[in-house]
């Protein structure tokens, strides 16, 4: 039935099968208990994703009296159309209406912005780390100078000397990579407050650790390669003397 007064809700059946909740089942916000008395059926829209509850008494948990959002059902499309104009035109209330299907797709919008710039954060952050890994490679170069003196010296040839540093540095960020796996699967299950996250969770999956690994020897293949460029151009006698 429809949620009223008394800490009554609906649940959406998609939220319902996320949260393993059903039809007389409690669940708890802001401290307080709620119990389940209806199934949304929104036809596979966002209301299914959604809990109902009468305003009063959530407004009265939450301590709060003003709203950010109303929702209204027009009677047919063109009667929500002419209730959008009639908002906007109006100058009684400071509010602007808009269509759901525009009020869903700008908030989409903005979670696809947001997962841009995580990207482009994550990009200056492995440029970062891979200049760091040079820096640190040029100097393992300059400290086995006699070492890579002597491989040459023993047969081994330039492109043998590249590669052995070349792995190295592949190697190095492998392991970063992989601790770096481990501490993205411990965050997927702490719940935290993220804007536009429904879930309130961080997603890790194959693609996620599959697109991590290939940062991170992006990251060694580049940090790696000029320092391993270097040291197989040394030649026997700079090296050894």
């Amino acid at each position: 039935r429809w949620p009223e007064a008394g800490h009554r809700a609906a649940i959406g059946s998609t939220a319902s099968i996320k949260l393993g909740l059903g039809m007389g089942e409690t669940f708890e916000v802001e401290g307080e208990r709620w119990t389940i008395v209806g199934i949304l059926d929104g036809g596979g829209r966002v209301y299914d994703q959604e809990i109902w509850v009468d305003l009063d008494d959530l407004g009265a948990a939450a301590n709060r009296t003003t709203y950010s959002t109303y929702t209204l059902r027009g009677e047919s499309p063109a009667a929500a159309a002419a209730l959008v104009e009639s908002v906007n035109d109006s100058r009684r209330f400071p509010i602007r209406a808009q269509s759901a299907s525009d009020f869903y797709a700008r908030t989409g919008g903005m979670s696809i912005w947001m997962a841009a710039l995580g990207q482009f954060i994550a990009i200056i952050i492995a440029i970062g780390a891979a200049f760091g890994g040079m820096n640190t490679m040029y100097s393992a170069v300059a400290g086995r100078r006699r070492e890579i003196g002597v491989l040459r010296a023993l047969g081994y040839g330039r492109f043998a000397v590249l590669l052995a540093f070349l792995l190295e540095s592949l190697a190095i960020c492998l392991v970063g990579g992989l601790v770096g796996l481990l501490l993205g699967f411990a965050l997927s299950f702490v719940p935290i407050e993220v804007p536009f996250l429904p879930s309130s969770r961080v997603v890790f999956g194959p693609p996620q650790a599959l697109w991590a690994m290939v940062l991170a020897l992006a990251v060694g293949l580049f940090g790696g390669g000029l320092p391993a460029l270097q040291a197989a151009r040394l030649r026997v006698v700079d090296a050894l003397r």
